[in-house]
């Protein structure tokens, strides 16, 4: 089995106690998650943001209900944090053609919409504040 890496960089345009008042919450994932994934988070609010912290959850992925970890491997209060997240599937050829053919692209197009859901709900609450 071969243990894969998705790596993500976003930048999020919002004020930084904002940002980081925001993903402590792991029921915000929920707002950060395609709705066809059934997410289902199961650790407790709020997360204490630190290196070693883990978010754990589930989602429908092509229709089979997964268990999904969220590992915060680093955490700088205020400018940064990093979250990782690796998946495996079985070794050989099948393996080789799912990650490239549907995991990798589906995967990507979830880490899409989650950029795209952060902007908009950081812009939400910045103008409902300014009203």
């Amino acid at each position: 089995m071969h243990i894969h890496t998705l790596t993500r960089r976003q930048f999020v345009p919002a004020p930084p106690g904002r940002v980081f008042g925001f993903f402590p919450r792991p029921e915000n994932l929920a707002i950060l998650t395609p709705p066809a994934l059934i997410f289902h988070i199961l650790t407790p609010s709020p997360i204490v943001m630190k290196p070693g912290a883990q978010i754990n959850y589930t989602i429908r992925l092509f229709g089979v209900r997964v268990r999904w970890t969220t590992l915060i491997t680093e955490f700088d209060s205020g400018r940064s944090f990093v979250d990782e997240v690796r998946y495996a599937l079985p070794s050989g050829i099948l393996g080789r053609l799912a990650h490239v053919l549907v995991v990798k692209r589906r995967l990507n197009q979830i880490f899409d919409y989650r950029a795209e859901a952060v902007a908009w709900t950081l812009q939400e609450e910045a103008e409902g504040i300014a009203s």
